[in-house]
């Protein structure tokens, strides 16, 4: 049977000016066709699902994120937990995910490689969550310490064994540190040396995977950039000559605002307190400077629309900041042939806003259908 949705504004993600009396129409788990209602035959037999104060959008990707925490919550003791208890958690928060409107993710960084068993859990069929793309063991040095990672690799041989067997058992991307935490005493501090991160860049190209830095700044920064990162994760201590670069090399900068800004102040340190400032800035001199952005949510699960907000704040139109989250991400994770915008023949990931986004992006956080691969995985009840 196929599936119509009849909207009031449709935003295809390609650039295009919103179009008002919008439809999409879904033929098994792909796209027939979109655009004007008078303009799009509507198969006799179709359903049809009547929107009439909605925007109707592709589906978001959120650009990171994790399976086994909510970083607003404690992590250590999260991670900690038996390992079925953390993977029913895992569900219940990718469950939110979707239900936000977030139908593909990027997880960058489990242990034991969960997050591997879950892309191959909803390739399966078996949970209903975003499909992801995944990073598996992210590769820190024992200069710092990370809930989510139980890899420490010192040295050429340890980073080399790591990444070969992060390809070998199906990981999407390469993950490392490449500083401590945005809290951390000095958060531009290298980890690794540049010899190492030489390695870790070799070793990614050998088996064909793109690299992705958790990177705050400074010279790791300029390592990163230099060697061919596709993505710095976070950069909150980002400054000029790294923006400049980025923008003239193509990398792609992950902004994760939420985990800062909605951490209580009450008791806050100063470093979070600068942290905070900070990260309602440079977003402005990311644009500033022509940096592709693409947002991600850090684990602060069914918040996307939070960071689609803050760009918006930062001088992005609610329509460049969407097509930042859909068009912006399929390109970071190598899926525009089939994702981020709708068209005919690309896979019918579809969300409905309450609401026009255009007109007031506080529409983002309210959802009301959410349609993942042409199937409808999540509809309010009215």
């Amino acid at each position: 049977m196929n599936l119509v949705i009849h909207g009031k504004w449709l935003i295809d993600g390609t650039g295009a000016a919103p179009v008002r009396d919008g439809c999409v129409v879904i033929e098994g788990e792909r796209i027939a066709a979109c655009g004007p209602r008078p303009r799009v035959a509507i198969p006799d037999s179709a359903r049809v699902i009547e929107l009439p104060e909605h925007t109707l959008a592709p589906g978001l990707i959120d650009a990171h994120s994790h399976v086994s925490l909510h970083t607003l919550s404690e992590e250590t003791a999260q991670t900690s937990r038996e390992e079925g208890d953390i993977a029913l958690w895992g569900v219940h928060w990718l469950r939110k995910d979707l239900e936000s409107g977030v139908t593909t993710m990027r997880t960058l960084g489990e242990r034991r490689f969960l997050d591997l068993k879950f892309k191959r859990a909803q390739q399966a069929g078996l949970v209903q969550i975003p499909r992801l793309r995944v990073a598996g063991h992210l590769i820190v040095s024992s200069l710092t310490r990370v809930s989510v990672s139980e890899v420490v690799a010192d040295g050429p041989d340890a980073i080399r064994r790591f990444v070969r067997e992060t390809a070998r058992q199906g990981a999407d991307w390469i993950k490392y540190y490449a500083t401590p935490w945005s809290r951390a005493e000095d958060p531009t501090m290298p980890i690794f040396s540049r010899a190492e991160v030489e390695v870790l860049f070799e070793e990614a190209r050998a088996v064909g995977r793109p690299v992705a830095a958790h990177c705050h700044g400074g010279t790791p920064a300029d390592w990163a950039i230099e060697l061919g990162a596709a993505s710095l994760e976070h950069g909150l201590y980002l400054e000029e000559r790294h923006f400049a670069a980025m923008a003239k090399q193509g990398v792609t900068l992950v902004p994760t605002t939420g985990v800062i800004l909605l951490q209580p102040e009450q008791g806050a340190t100063a470093r979070l307190m600068e942290s905070k400032r900070r990260a309602r800035t440079f977003l402005k001199e990311a644009r500033r400077h022509g940096v592709r952005c693409v947002p991600g949510t850090d684990a602060v699960h069914g918040n996307l629309a939070f960071e689609l907000q803050l760009l918006v704040d930062c001088g992005w139109s609610p329509q460049e900041a969407l097509e930042c989250a859909t068009r912006g991400a399929a390109d970071l994770l190598g899926l525009r042939e089939t994702l981020g915008t709708l068209e005919p023949g690309k896979l019918a990931d579809v969300v409905a806003f309450t609401g026009s986004v255009v007109e007031d992006p506080k529409a983002f956080a309210h959802v009301a259908l959410v349609v993942q691969g042409g199937a409808v995985v999540h509809q309010p009840v009215a």
